[in-house]
């Protein structure tokens, strides 16, 4: 017997059975048959049951291999509303019951985009979502001046949203016109948005243009994107929460004084996108030249300078950043060159550890020395963008890892964009970085992985005009990075469409498209 099969004849139940005395009589016995053949029946009814259903799955099986078939073989039309925050018009359409379910979940109706061309009038669909969405914040992206419909109805829904603003949770508004900014929010009064996180506004408004007493308090407000020439500082009343700001309109210089005190009163703030111009800054400073404008967490700026940098180079070495992690300095249009890098490492090398990974310099003049005493000094960057410069001999062998070993140890990614560079000072650079060498003073070097030249003017030397084929530049450049395997390479060559320099942070909403069947009476669902 194996060792795992029980012994029945020591069961004591077992035994019990075999050495009882009973005899069942002819009644007892039938019974028990019954009840045996009752349970075959049973049986064999549920192996036809079973053997039924597996065959309608396979039938089913093979239509849906068909559908899926047809499906996989079709041309897909994407409608410019299928997506889910537009997913309400969908719903409300398929059936009473699709519909009924739509309209008593609120979570469907929070996010409102009227931001491209809208053919109909929205004042139906706007009031549905504010009457359906109960008390839930609301997503609202408004650009009027591309609807197509009368000014009533605009209008008519700015008034709607007016009272509902308590419940704004995200808002963008874009329009050429002070007349909708404020439908939205009346001049000469004080509004209270207490849940607003987010707030993007772009307003083509005159210099000096008359906006009264009007306050808007954002107590938790936590990113703040504006692009306008009116005094908006004196408008909006912001509270600590404040992590992400942009401002990417030169304001007056009584906006530059509101926007100083603005940033001194956000030491929570982590990004920051700032545009400027020297003469804004004649009285920014009423305090003593030593004053500091401390930005604790600050991780993220960018700075687009205009005109002169006197003032840029007084108010750098103020700031205190000690975790900033990623700058981006740049001229705006095709300014002088900035001398500005000196003023750059003062900043910079303010504070005892320096953690910046991420440098952007463009239009800024790149002299060897002051470019070692910038980088020298930040051990950790990573990443180095140099634009719209000319970069001599002499500054690229700044970045030579055998003549300055000590040099961005951490360097990963070098990108330079439309700048006169010489050919042999580059190669020289690029493999000095992807060779092996011994250890620094700051420890082991890494690899330089990835290098970027965007439209750039090669030079057999920066000393003189004489150029080189860009397409014999990138053979050069790409023969490198075949020797070593390491290294990603990007060469664009002239002609490509000019750099944009963006600004700002989060996405633009979805097209509507044309939805002008209108909103049918909400009884229709019941």
């Amino acid at each position: 017997m194996p060792q795992n099969e029980p012994d029945l004849g020591s069961d004591e139940a077992v035994r019990r059975l075999l050495d009882t005395r009973f005899t069942p009589n002819y009644l007892q016995t039938n019974s028990l048959k019954e009840i045996i053949e009752n349970r075959e029946q049973q049986r064999s009814k549920l192996d036809e049951e079973i053997s039924s259903l597996v065959l309608r799955l396979a039938q089913l099986s093979g239509e849906w291999q068909k559908v899926n078939n047809s499906l996989n073989n079709a041309t897909v039309t994407e409608m410019p509303y299928l997506y889910k925050w537009r997913s309400p018009p969908v719903l409300l359409r398929v059936c009473k019951s699709w519909r009924r379910i739509a309209l008593t979940t609120p979570e469907l109706f929070t996010r409102l985009h009227f931001d491209r061309h809208c053919h109909f009038n929205p004042i139906s669909l706007v009031s549905l979502y504010l009457n359906h969405s109960g008390i839930l914040p609301l997503d609202i992206s408004l650009s009027p001046e591309l609807w197509h419909a009368w000014p009533e109805y605009v209008k008519g829904v700015f008034d709607m949203i007016k009272y509902h603003a308590h419940r704004i949770s995200k808002l963008k508004i874009s329009s050429s016109s002070p007349l909708y900014f404020f439908m939205l929010f009346p001049k000469g009064h004080d509004h209270h948005l207490p849940i607003l996180r987010q707030l993007d506004i772009e307003l083509r408004l005159n210099r000096g243009e008359d906006v009264g007493t009007t306050r808007i308090f954002m107590p938790n407000i936590t990113e703040f994107n504006i692009n306008t020439f009116f005094e908006w500082q004196n408008i909006f009343v912001v509270g600590n929460s404040l992590r992400r700001f942009g401002a990417s309109d030169r304001p007056s210089e009584a906006g530059s004084q509101q926007l100083l005190a603005l940033l001194r009163g956000c030491p929570n703030l982590e990004a920051c996108y700032l545009h400027f111009e020297d003469n804004s800054f004649d009285n920014i400073f009423q305090e003593s030249s030593s004053s500091e404008i401390n930005l604790p967490k600050l991780s993220e700026f960018q700075l687009l300078w205009c005109q002169e940098t006197a003032k840029l180079r007084e108010i750098l070495p103020r700031l205190r950043t000690p975790n900033i992690e990623s700058l981006t300095i740049k001229a705006d249009y095709f300014s002088e060159l900035l001398n500005i890098i000196p003023a750059v490492s003062s900043w910079l090398h303010a504070g005892s550890v320096v953690h910046l990974r991420k440098l952007i310099l463009s239009s800024v003049l790149v002299l060897a020395d002051q470019l070692h005493t910038l980088l020298a000094g930040l051990p950790y960057l990573q990443d180095l963008t140099l634009g719209l410069t000319t970069i001599t001999d002499d500054s690229m062998a700044v970045l030579n890892r055998d003549i300055n070993p000590d040099v961005c140890p951490a360097l990963l990614r070098l990108t330079l964009t439309d700048s006169i560079h010489a050919l042999h000072a580059v190669v020289g650079t690029l493999i000095s970085r992807l060779k092996s060498s011994s250890p620094s003073n700051l420890g082991e070097l890494e690899f330089l992985r990835e290098f970027h030249a965007i439209r750039g003017s090669w030079r057999d030397s920066t000393a003189n005009d004489r150029g080189i084929d860009e397409k014999e530049a990138k053979s050069v450049i790409e023969d490198i990075a075949k020797r070593y395997s390491k290294l990603k390479v990007d060469i664009e060559l002239r002609g490509v469409e000019e750099e944009v320099f963006g600004h700002g942070w989060g996405g633009g909403g979805g097209d509507w498209g044309v939805w002008d069947d209108g909103i049918e009476d909400e009884d229709n669902a019941y």
